[in-house]
C-alpha cells in the first residue's frame, strides 16, 4: 500500500473511531496510532533498503571498471615484447 493509499485508509479508520463511544475509543485510537508508527518505520527501512541497493550497483560498477581496466594492463603487458636482458630478469 502506498503512502495516499494508507493515509484515506487511515483517514476512513480513524473516522469510524470518532463514531464510537467515548469508552471504547481509547483501544482503537491507540491502535491506529500503532499502525501509522508501524507503516512509517516499514517506510523508512524500504527507503534505506533502496539506497543501500543504489550503493552496492554503484560499488559494483566501479569494481567492473577496475577489473576490466587491470585486465587491459595485464593484457598490454604480457604482449609488450622484453629485451632479451632485461636488468633483474633471469
Amino acid at each position: 500500500m502506498n503512502r495516499p493509499e494508507f493515509a484515506r485508509e487511515m483517514q476512513r479508520l480513524r473516522g469510524q473511531i470518532a463514531s464510537l463511544p467515548p469508552a471504547a475509543r481509547e483501544a482503537p485510537e491507540q491502535l491506529a496510532v500503532e499502525t501509522a508508527e508501524r507503516h512509517a518505520a516499514i517506510s523508512r527501512a524500504a527507503l534505506r533498503g533502496h539506497r543501500a541497493a543504489e550503493h552496492l550497483e554503484l560499488s559494483f560498477e566501479q569494481l567492473r571498471t577496475g577489473c576490466d581496466r587491470l585486465a587491459s594492463l595485464a593484457r598490454d603487458a604480457l604482449t609488450q615484447p622484453r629485451p632479451p636482458h632485461a636488468p633483474g630478469v633471469n
